[in-house]
Formats: C-alpha cells, structure tokens, sequence
C-alpha cells in the first residue's frame, strides 16, 4: 500500500517531467540550426544560422540563364513543430484505504477480485503545438534574407 498523496505526486511529478522534456526541444532547436559565432565581440552568445550553399537558377541582366550561389538558412529547409502534452488522464484499478487517519491506495494483484474499487486507466495525449510568435518571426526573417537572394 502506498500513501494517496505519495501517488498523486508521483503523477504530477511525471507529468513535469514529461513537460520539461517537452521544453528541452528548444534548446535542441538552438543547437540544431545556428552555431555560435566565432565573432562574438562583446557577448559570448551570439549564434548565427547553420547555412548551405546551393547553385540557383537565375537570369542575369541580358535574361540570358545562368547560376547564383544562394546561402540558405537550414532553418528555412525544414518543418518546425513543437510538442506539448495536451491532456494528462490517470486512472487506475485500486482499493482505498484509511489508517491512522491517512488515506492509503492498494493496488491488488491481478488474480485477485476486487471489491469496492475504482477502476482506472493512464492516458496522454501529446499534441504539435503551434511555433511561439518568436519562433516564426525569426524563421519569417531569413526566409525574406532568402528571397532577396533569389
């Protein structure tokens, strides 16, 4: 038998940490797609785009075709989602007890019937969420530095 309390801070102590894991991909946005610049100056965090370089069709003055070398900004290569948990459900199959005046939960073998219990299930739903407005301005940005160079 465990405390009621102990299990539902258990719960919420993994749905936190569920969360935090969800927070962690921004870092990983971060390291992902920019570099932290070797011009640095002042500040030690300045970052800037991870780029490719690719031969762009283009026309020159004349209009005759020919190739520019275009530098693109990975960021603007690939979709970008963020994760969140949208719904946390538990339920679960348990005997509720009182002793000394603290509400304590058994969880019965499965063999065993079970009388006057609860019946539960865990759910979670993990859902995209939608870029934060930063997020975007910031992806919106070297996409425009992109068109120029087109």
């Amino acid at each position: 038998m465990i405390r009621f309390r102990r299990l539902v801070e258990a719960i919420h102590e993994a749905v936190c940490a569920a969360i935090d894991g969800t927070k962690d991909n921004a870092e990983d946005f971060l390291q992902q797609y920019f570099d932290k610049s070797e011009e640095q100056g002042d500040d030690a965090n300045v970052l800037k785009p991870k780029t490719i370089k690719l031969d762009y069709p283009t026309l020159d003055d004349d209009g005759q075709p020919t190739e520019a070398i275009v530098e693109v900004p990975l960021i603007t290569l690939v979709p970008y989602t963020q994760t969140q948990i949208e719904k946390a459900v538990f339920t679960a199959e348990f005997r509720l007890y009182v002793e000394n005046d603290e509400l304590l939960v058994d969880f019965p073998d499965s063999k065993r019937k079970m009388q006057n219990s609860t019946l539960g299930k865990l759910e979670i739903t993990i859902a995209p969420k939608e870029s934060t407005a930063g997020v975007k301005q910031i992806i919106e940005g070297y996409e425009t530095v992109l068109k120029r160079q087109i």
